[in-house]
This record gives structure tokens, C-alpha cells and sequence, in this order.
């Protein structure tokens, strides 16, 4: 899971979004579509299909074309999280 410095009203920490790996499928949890539900009119029904809940995709295969939406949705909410304050820039250190 990828977290984000942000909090909730009632202090739980916000997440980005992972991925988990299951007998079956993958899941790919990706939080800015349940933070932002404005986000949702943009996902194709090739992904909405394969929603599971309010902010998780389960997956048993997945196509180039999936992966384009998958992608060009990822940076969307990346780019809404960033506009809203919600992740912090950081250069990454292996030694910290």
C-alpha cells in the first residue's frame, strides 16, 4: 500500500493505493475514486466491470488496453491528490 501524510477527520491515515495478490485474481485497491467520487464518471466500463466495492479492481487477466486505463486513471488520481494537497513530494533515500 502506498500511503499518503494525509488524515481523516477522525485520524485514519488515507491511502493511495496497492495491489494484493490472491489464489484467484490481483487486486488493485486505488483510493482516490472512493476520496473523489468525481472521478467515476472517467472510469470505462471495462474497469467499472471489474470493480469490487467502492474503490477496488480484481483482476484474474488483464490486456494492454486495461492497462492503458488503468494507467491513464492512476494519473488522474495522482494528479487530484497532488492538487488537493493530499501527497507530499519527497525524493526517496535508500539510506533513511
Amino acid at each position: 500500500m502506498l500511503a499518503t501524510p494525509a488524515k481523516t477527520r477522525t485520524g485514519v491515515q488515507i491511502y493511495f493505493g496497492g495491489t494484493r495478490m490472491g489464489k484467484a485474481y490481483v487486486s488493485f485497491h486505488f483510493f482516490p475514486v472512493y476520496a473523489c467520487p468525481d472521478l467515476l464518471p472517467d472510469v470505462p466500463k471495462e474497469l467499472r466491470s471489474r470493480m469490487q466495492g467502492k474503490s477496488c479492481f480484481h483482476f484474474k487477466t488483464l490486456d494492454a488496453s486495461q492497462v492503458g486505463m488503468l494507467t491513464a486513471l492512476t494519473r488522474k488520481g495522482f494528479e487530484r491528490f497532488r492538487r488537493e494537497g493530499l501527497l507530499r513530494e519527497k525524493v526517496w533515500d535508500p539510506r533513511a
